[in-house]
């Protein structure tokens, strides 16, 4: 068994340092004959970008970011007719790849949703349910698909912690 285990480990290393050998030209064999395959262009750094994402400040949100190198600014929110809401985040880059990248950010914002409609006696009552809290989310997009994940912990209406979530489409301005 240690020699089965031994000999995969093995392949696996010469694998890798047989395409790292390569300096970026792969060659594909096809029957009796070898054709070279271009790598990929390099991708430029990120300026800024533009998308919409869903659930968090509220249900469905406009997204605007501005990167400089390895650190970002940016700024979800909308006004719905029931709710409004607004977050700001400053973030860090912490692995940036084509056209992935991981991040983490901090976060502040304020959540406004009116309730249920209340009738006592003749009058018809909804109160207005505020939050305003902060944040730390793990940011993920990779060829425009958006995810925010996050804790956050505030003062109003509702209860502390709660999930912090972004998932949706926002695309990244290049040099």
């Amino acid at each position: 068994m240690k020699f089965i285990l031994l000999t995969i480990a093995t392949i696996i290393c010469a694998s890798f340092a047989l395409q790292s050998q390569t300096k970026d030209t792969v060659y594909v064999v096809q029957k009796d004959t070898v054709r070279l395959v271009k790598p990929k262009p390099k991708l430029g750094k990120i300026n800024a970008e533009v998308g919409v994402v869903l659930v968090t400040p509220t249900y469905a949100n406009a997204l605007i970011s501005l990167h400089h190198n390895d650190i970002f600014f940016k700024v979800t929110g909308a006004y719905l007719s029931q709710s409004y809401g607004i977050q700001f985040d400053l973030g860090l880059k912490a692995f940036v790849e084509d056209e992935t990248y991981h991040a983490v950010s901090l976060a502040g914002g304020q959540v406004s949703n009116l309730s249920d409609e209340v009738t006592i006696g003749y009058r018809t009552y909804q109160e207005e349910l505020l939050w305003t809290y902060m944040s730390v989310n793990y940011i993920l997009n990779t060829k425009g698909f958006y995810l925010s994940v996050g804790t956050g912990y505030g003062r109003g209406d509702y209860s502390s912690p709660q999930l912090m979530l972004q998932i949706g489409y926002a695309y990244q301005f290049r040099d």
